[in-house]
């Protein structure tokens, strides 16, 4: 039996360790929105416990990033020429726009033919079109005209910029456009953003792409992200704007011994939900019930004259701003949690697989869109500190 017993130990460590494969996991950098607005005359008052956007700046990963010269070495925050600007949430390095190229504009074939020719830092880093997560994630939600960190991001144009991401039209039709951010306000697109005429600036970056979300259905109404460590309620609610940041911070879930720590998303935390290689960007399998809604963050439009309307994402991934008034769906969040995996994720993971429950946990650590049993084999892993 000692022997049995053993041989069963070592095959479950073999088995763990051929099928393995890492989860990237990245911060979530916050909005830069430091301000909150009263409903009804849309003034700027105390953010205090408003469960607004600027009410979270100690619990989200605040905007800092790092001025670097032409070769790559760090420069002081005050250097008057800089050619890299790095993200010190992300780790991603971006180009800086110079007062020779901010004004040119390209089709998208010629805006992924200049991030590659481009030459700045070591010799063998690669340039490249951002996501439209990644270019989304340096709008600064706080400003308009440009929305970004004039202090860092220079020459930045009040207008549409490149992003590599195609749209991803439904099964029977065909589409030529790409994602793109304006950077007058920040919204996000793809509507008439036609590859092979429009013409948009661009800014580069390199580094490791930001992974997309990996969920993991923890079997109480809750589902986690592992990419981000966020955790959300699966199952949204539809209210007015006004209504949002009250029901998040009093809520209780799941009901028995619940999470008492909930809060409306900024429009980062939600846009990190999107999956932009999918027409749906939310994943129905960890969120049923997200096809065809709209969702609200809990970030204002920071225009002058604008503060009546707050950012909100569709189910495909578009970020617009919507009057407050108006009734969205609210996706609650809490975290980033420390533990993510258990053993019960595991057992749920094996009814699921096995069929012993008709509409099983979710489980999605390699992409597939499906459990199966390499997920289930990497939260093993995780469990086991593999």
């Amino acid at each position: 039996m000692v022997k049995k017993t053993k041989m069963l130990a070592l095959s479950i460590s073999f088995i763990l360790a051929i099928c393995s494969y890492a989860a990237a996991e990245w911060q979530v950098p916050d909005t830069g929105q430091n301000e909150c607005y009263d409903f009804d005359n849309h003034k700027i008052i105390d953010c205090g416990n408003t469960g607004q956007d600027g009410s979270y700046k100690e619990t989200t990963n605040q905007p800092s990033y790092t001025k670097l010269d032409s070769n790559g070495e760090v420069l002081p925050d005050d250097a008057e020429t800089w050619a890299m600007v790095q993200d010190n949430v992300t780790g991603l390095i971006w180009e800086v726009k110079t007062d020779s190229n901010k004004s040119t504009t390209y089709t998208w074939d010629e805006a992924d033919a200049y991030v590659k020719s481009l030459s700045l830092g070591e010799s063998s880093a690669e340039w490249r079109l951002p996501t439209i997560k990644e270019l989304a994630f340096i709008v600064n939600r706080g400003t308009a005209n440009p929305s970004v960190n004039k202090t860092y991001f220079a020459n930045t144009q009040s207008d549409f910029y490149w992003s590599s991401d195609d749209f991803v039209p439904q099964a029977d039709s065909a589409s030529n456009e790409a994602w793109v951010v304006k950077f007058n306000d920040g919204r996000v697109e793809y509507v008439t953003h036609d590859k092979s005429t429009s013409e948009h600036y661009v800014r580069a970056v390199r580094g490791d792409k930001l992974s997309v979300s990996r969920f993991i259905d923890n079997g109480d109404g809750t589902v986690t992200d592992v990419a981000t460590k966020l955790m959300w309620k699966q199952t949204p609610e539809s209210m007015a704007w006004k209504d949002v940041p009250a029901y998040c911070e009093e809520l209780t879930f799941p009901e028995e011994n619940g999470y008492s720590d909930w809060r409306a998303p900024n429009i980062n935390e939600l846009q990190s939900l999107a999956d932009y290689s999918k027409n749906i960007t939310i994943n129905t399998n960890a969120f049923p019930d997200a096809a065809g809604k709209y969702y609200w963050s809990s970030t204002t439009r920071a225009e002058a004259n604008e503060n009546h309307h707050a950012w909100y994402m569709g189910a495909g991934g578009d970020i617009y701003r919507g009057d407050k008034g108006a009734s969205k769906n609210v996706l609650p969040v809490r975290g980033p949690v420390d533990e993510i995996f258990n053993f019960g994720h595991a057992i749920l993971g094996l009814k699921a697989l096995a069929g012993l429950e008709e509409n099983g946990p979710y489980l999605d650590m390699n992409g597939d869109q499906k459990t199966g049993l390499e997920d289930i084999i990497f939260v093993l892993r995780n469990i086991a500190g593999l």
